[in-house]
């Protein structure tokens, strides 16, 4: 919240496949590891087979329920996390100032960043 209220920090499309996307399927690949070597929850591990107390999330329980468990992270990866990026990108599209930018060279709206990044070189 600071970088999108306080320092308008702007927010891009791309964001999704180079940072949320990678680290969603790492901690998908996590969480499937996590159950095939059962190393079991230690806050709510009792030691009894009965019980599915070792998943990490009752909603990600690969051992027991794998068709809904990626049927879960299919729909958190693909669906819930773009179109939260989405969401975020339009609030953080409300910050970006522009200016009107004409000159011999470009004519058209220049994000003020680009031009602060241009003005100190």
């Amino acid at each position: 919240m600071d970088g999108l209220s306080i320092n308008a920090i702007p927010i891009r499309l791309r964001h999704y496949l180079e940072i949320v996307l990678p680290f969603g399927l790492a901690y998908t690949l996590w969480t499937y590891l996590h159950s095939l070597f059962d190393l079991g929850n230690p806050d709510r591990m009792d030691k009894d087979p009965e019980t599915n107390d070792d998943v990490l999330y009752y909603f990600l329980d690969w051992e027991n329920e794998p068709i809904k468990t990626a049927n879960v992270a299919i729909l958190l990866l693909f669906v819930l996390s773009p179109v939260l990026q989405f969401v975020i990108w339009i609030v953080s599209g409300f910050r970006r100032r522009y200016i009107h930018f004409v000159g011999s060279d470009a004519m058209g709206y220049v994000e003020m960043s680009s031009v602060d990044a241009v003005a100190r070189r």
